[in-house]
């Protein structure tokens, strides 16, 4: 049972923190959200200690935590306005899209109901974020699996998502053009897990494993 009136802010960004991971790995871990959420994993323990305790998770002990339908539906509330906003930074205000995730994470906690729906209306209800990942209730479309590195030589791809929001991360791939709706094609790759040169329209990038791991793509 939950004990709190009002969730706080802090709750508020672990909840939404756990469905990002979810939505992209099906599991969520202390280690996984110390690195999320940039706190030791001792301080992550014992956050997740105090939200099994109010209500938002349950536990089968050793660690194996799962959000109820109360922390679900607040986890899944806070993703939907932060995404929402997003899209307002970015297409309406034109914000650069790893400025306008910094912007989201500040506003999406103070945002009411009425401001959620009329943002919502304004913008069409879109379904993805900037970044290509569904907007909870607007039917959007789940994340691929399959990333840039999966592709063999030759392949060619549509970009779907991006994994990971870090301000220089995001403009790093902007520079490039690397949006979700972009198709590329890989023309070359080096061995044991090297640099993979990418075909964006007539430019060619040269992107490392760790880069392409956070491309998110289907085949074309």
């Amino acid at each position: 049972m939950v004990t709190e009136t009002k969730a706080t802010e802090r709750v508020e960004e672990y909840l939404e923190a756990i469905v990002d991971l979810q939505e992209d790995s099906r599991e969520f871990s202390v280690s996984a959200l110390s690195q999320s959420l940039q706190v030791s994993p001792p301080s992550v323990s014992e956050m997740l200690k105090r939200l099994t305790q109010d209500g938002y998770l349950t536990t089968a002990g050793r660690g194996n935590f799962t959000l109820t339908p109360t922390g679900r539906a607040l986890g899944e509330q806070i993703v939907r306005r932060h995404r929402l906003l997003e899209r307002l930074l970015v297409d309406v205000l034109e914000m650069d899209w790893g400025l306008a995730h910094e912007e989201a994470c500040r506003l999406e906690h103070g945002m009411s109901q009425q401001l959620e729906d009329r943002i919502d209306l304004t913008l069409n209800h879109p379904r993805t974020c900037p970044h290509g990942h569904p907007i909870p209730g607007e039917g959007g479309p789940s994340l691929p699996a399959m990333t840039l590195a999966d592709l063999a030589k030759g392949e060619e791809a549509i970009i779907r998502g991006i994994r990971g929001e870090e301000r220089e991360f995001l403009r790093y791939l902007a520079t490039m053009g690397f949006f979700p709706g972009a198709r590329l094609r890989v023309e070359e790759i080096a061995p044991f897990g090297g640099i993979r040169i990418a075909a964006l329209g007539s430019c060619r990038y040269s992107l490392g494993d760790e880069v392409s791991r956070k491309i998110l793509i289907e085949r074309a």
